[in-house]
């Protein structure tokens, strides 16, 4: 690690200094706490040699920027029928355009069959994003401007031989994207349905 060092300060009785360094933190840095602490601070006052406690605090890490959510209109629905579903990404930051957003939505993984239908959808998330994909929808190219966020709706075809009762749960991806060339995410979109139960 690298390591930084004071020496040959001086104060004058009942005086104080304060002063300031800017750290790079790595991009590749995950997010985490990271605890920092000095040696011991040591100085002479007349013949003597004084030591000081340590100073430490912490720094939190967070490559966690984009909000990422995600809803079904409809809480039950009928098999062979559609649902929509909607997606929706935040960039709350203050000052951070955040470019390059993308996520993926294994339709499959949740509902052997379900379907997305009406894509490709162009300039879903900004000019230049893309929303593709049949069993698995895939954004790329999104953008989001500081303070702002967008929101999009897919049509599901629910398979005519969805179990009757099933609780379909479906999990995107994270979501990524770039801030001055920088990875961020946002954590993934959880939504549930479920299907009608049989009728006689």
């Amino acid at each position: 690690g690298q390591l930084l060092v004071f020496q040959g300060g001086s104060l004058a009785a009942d005086a104080s200094c304060v002063f300031s360094v800017t750290i790079d933190v790595p991009a590749s840095a995950e997010s985490g706490t990271y605890s920092n602490t000095t040696s011991q601070v040591q100085a002479t006052i007349g013949d003597a040699t004084v030591v000081q406690s340590p100073a430490s605090d912490k720094l939190v890490v967070s490559n966690v920027v984009l909000e990422f959510s995600k809803s079904f209109d409809q809480v039950t629905v009928a098999p062979g029928s559609n649902i929509d579903l909607t997606f929706t990404i935040n960039n709350p930051g203050v000052g951070h355009d955040v470019t390059g957003i993308t996520f993926t939505d294994d339709l499959g993984a949740a509902l052997s069959e379900l379907q997305a239908t009406g894509l490709p959808a162009n300039d879903v998330c900004g000019a230049g994003s893309v929303l593709t994909g049949t069993d698995v929808i895939s954004l790329t190219g999104g953008s989001l401007l500081a303070g702002t966020s967008c929101q999009f709706t897919v049509t599901l075809s629910v398979p005519a031989d969805a179990p009757y009762g099933a609780v379909v749960n479906n999990v995107t991806s994270t979501v990524t994207g770039l801030v001055d060339g920088l990875h961020v995410m946002g954590d993934p979109a959880r939504g549930s349905f479920g299907i009608h139960a049989a009728e006689f």
